[in-house]
């Protein structure tokens, strides 16, 4: 199994019938022919050797493998294996924010998602994803959303307030689902809290002064903040 654009490294085994031991010198080419063409592979120093699959697709592809041996080596019967080509690792992080909600605002969240497979993508950002493409659940509980692209990887992910009436803290798991098999789906927790909405109550006085028996008006101003 090799991931995503990398080449699969090989090892060679020929077995002399007879009992001897086969050097490399022996070895005219290995030859491995696939759907994806045709890789020889001559002047061998080594039974070690990569296979040219930096190229193919997400699949499980079949190679047959034929040798072309010299001096006194028949050729030996062709050898047909299977190489997999697996989607990249992934991850799907938020951007910092303390998480951290009044009432009756919607949750919304940044998510950064990219390829964590070692090697030459590392660190790609993971573009082109629809609001399909990203799920939201809570136990048996799904949830409707807005996703906005913002570019470099990033999503802007909305969910309207009333799903969160009656609770303070909350925990959703967002996963994002790429329909691009060269990239593996991805998931995280997310940790989040409502919080009674913050207001303020002033007056346009603040010292009030009248004479006996006589009544004074006030004027408040709340603010929800």
């Amino acid at each position: 199994t090799t991931p995503y654009g990398a080449d699969t490294p090989i090892i060679v085994s020929i077995t002399d019938l007879d009992g001897g031991t086969i050097a490399i010198s022996s070895v005219t080419s290995f030859s491995f022919s696939s759907s994806q063409g045709t890789q020889i592979n001559s002047s061998l120093s080594s039974f070690s050797l990569d296979l040219k699959t930096n190229t193919w697709p997400v699949s499980s592809i079949q190679v047959t493998l034929s040798v072309v041996m010299n001096g006194n080596y028949d050729n030996p019967t062709n050898y047909v294996f299977y190489v997999t080509i697996r989607s990249l690792h992934t991850i799907l992080y938020n951007e910092p924010n303390d998480l951290v909600f009044p009432q009756e605002y919607d949750f919304f969240i940044i998510m950064h998602f990219n390829v964590s497979e070692s090697g030459q993508y590392y660190g790609l950002p993971i573009t082109g994803l629809s609001a399909a493409q990203f799920t939201i659940t809570r136990g048996a509980t799904t949830y409707a959303k807005t996703v906005d692209e913002l570019g470099n990887g990033m999503y802007n992910i909305t969910i309207d307030w009333s799903y969160f009436i009656g609770g303070e803290d909350f925990s959703i798991l967002i996963s994002a689902n790429p329909t691009d098999n060269r990239y593996a789906p991805a998931s995280a927790v997310i940790n989040f809290r409502y919080r009674p909405a913050t207001s303020d109550l002033t007056a346009n006085l603040y010292t009030v002064s009248t004479p006996y028996d006589m009544d004074v008006t006030i004027h408040l101003y709340y603010r929800d903040l």
